[in-house]
């Protein structure tokens, strides 16, 4: 079990033993007449892995689970911390520790009530594996519907390597950078005559195989998994050149981690018919506004910095597919200009 605000370790690792890893140091022996050593770890926590380049921990990370491993990729200890704690634009984890090398392997969102990921060990969020090695977080089943999808909570990854000098008198600081590894995509369907599309008219689904992370937050293959819209309905775009109002279906996604090199492929059917409007290789739509970029960011790291996206498609009079339009923090791209 977690204890919040506390750490837990695990085995008979009693004070004197810790003493001894630690090298018998001042700060990890058991002397009375020794004053107490602040010695261990003090964290900052910092999201900036974004496309603003800021710090946005404090206000996108509302629960915050730490897991610790030493040297020898063993589980020490655990803490859990949340909302307002880390709201906090000054907070710090302070950890006590003996000396040694230790691995920290951060996760927000996991230790939520709505969390949509968990721990493979024993199934739930609770179950930390005792090797760092096997350490994997998977989506819940729950999160994984048919046919209306679930929206998925945030979640975001940090590791951090840390060394604890044995003749150091404080905590250590150290920095843990954060990466958001779910996204949320919006698909919005307009004729491009300005008549209305109505919603019911189709079915969407998404389809990927990156339910599955290992500790260093690469994925895992474990079969392609088909995501379908958590929201969906129909929009008014204003008024057109007729000057008519335009009505839009749109469907709205939450999705997990992006790689570039995946087969992630969004699929738009007619549901009266079951023909297929379109089939793309979503990832490389999502890169093409990298266009932009392309000098200064590599493909991974624009899919990871980036995760709102929204794409409206552009369909004919008898619902076939004419262009599309991918707008990203209010920018178009034009489909013409798109380096695949």
């Amino acid at each position: 079990m977690i204890l919040k605000g506390t750490y837990i370790l695990r085995g008979l690792r009693t004070a004197l033993a810790i003493a001894t890893v630690a090298g018998l140091s001042s700060c990890g022996m058991i002397n009375e007449d020794l004053p107490e050593c602040n010695q261990g770890a003090r964290l900052r926590f910092v999201y900036d892995y974004n496309m603003e380049y800021a710090n946005a921990f404090p206000s996108q990370v509302d629960c915050l689970t730490l897991l610790i491993y030493d040297t020898n990729g063993n589980f020490v200890a655990s803490r859990t911390a949340s909302a307002p704690e880390i709201s906090a634009e000054d907070y710090r984890m302070t950890i006590d520790l003996p000396a040694g090398e230790y691995t920290f392997v951060a996760y927000g969102g996991m230790d939520c009530p709505e969390s949509s990921f968990h721990f493979t060990e024993g199934g739930t969020k609770a179950d930390i594996p005792d090797r760092l090695e096997n350490l994997e977080v998977q989506m819940n089943a729950s999160s994984i519907t048919a046919p209306i999808g679930t929206p998925l909570h945030k979640l975001f990854y940090g590791r951090l390597s840390l060394i604890i000098d044995e003749d150091a008198l404080d905590y250590t600081d150290g920095t843990v950078k954060m990466m958001r590894d779910t996204n949320e995509v919006r698909v919005i369907l307009q004729q491009i005559n300005g008549d209305p599309v109505e919603d019911k008219a189709f079915a969407y689904t998404v389809e990927a195989d990156n339910t599955l992370f290992n500790y260093r937050n690469d994925i895992i293959p474990v079969g392609t998994t088909a995501f379908h819209p958590y929201d969906r309905g129909e929009l008014n775009m204003g008024l057109n050149q007729y000057g008519t109002e335009t009505i839009a279906a749109f469907a709205q996604f939450g999705l997990s981690r992006f790689m570039d090199d995946d087969n992630v492929t969004l699929t738009i059917k007619t549901v009266d018919e079951g023909r297929t409007v379109m089939s793309i290789p979503l990832i490389r739509y999502l890169l093409a506004f990298r266009n932009e970029y392309k000098d200064e960011i590599e493909p991974q790291e624009y899919l990871d910095r980036e995760n709102t996206w929204n794409m409206i498609f552009f369909l004919d009079s008898d619902y076939r597919w004419v262009k599309v339009s991918i707008i990203i923090n209010d920018h178009p791209v034009r489909i013409n200009n798109i380096e695949f």
